[in-house]
């Protein structure tokens, strides 16, 4: 009688464990993660307005830097980068009609070690 009370309070430990094991591999806390926004593209400018469209993806990360004081954050801040991004490229539209191109305005998710874990295309601005 004292076997199986040993083998089943063995069963139901284990199974505790097993529980907990496999639920602390199935979640990663969000705590772990850093957000980063980067601008890329390609613009081009035919006029004697080509030296400064060369400045233009700059622009972009310098207001993403200004709204989250770098260029990533522990949180998610896509709204706020988006609303930076839109108000350089209306200047942009303004100032210089006859840049041709495009910027795309994207976000990573980043390990704690470095790697990146994700990434995906938050907005695309066209220069046409």
């Amino acid at each position: 009688m004292n076997i199986k009370r040993i083998f089943g309070l063995l069963a139901i430990a284990c199974a505790i464990a097993l529980m907990f094991g496999f639920s602390s591999c199935s979640e990663k806390p969000d705590e772990d993660l850093i957000f980063s926004y980067t601008a890329n593209g390609n613009i081009s400018a035919s006029s004697g307005d080509a030296v400064e469209s060369l400045f233009c993806i700059a622009e972009y990360s310098e207001a993403i830097a200004k709204v989250l004081g770098q260029t990533f954050s522990m949180t998610e801040r896509d709204k706020d980068v988006i609303n930076a991004c839109d108000d350089v490229f209306l200047k942009h539209r303004i100032n210089h009609p006859e840049w041709k191109g495009y910027v795309e305005i994207e976000k990573s998710r980043v390990g704690i070690l470095g790697e990146k874990l994700s990434s995906v295309v938050l907005k695309t601005y066209k220069y046409e």
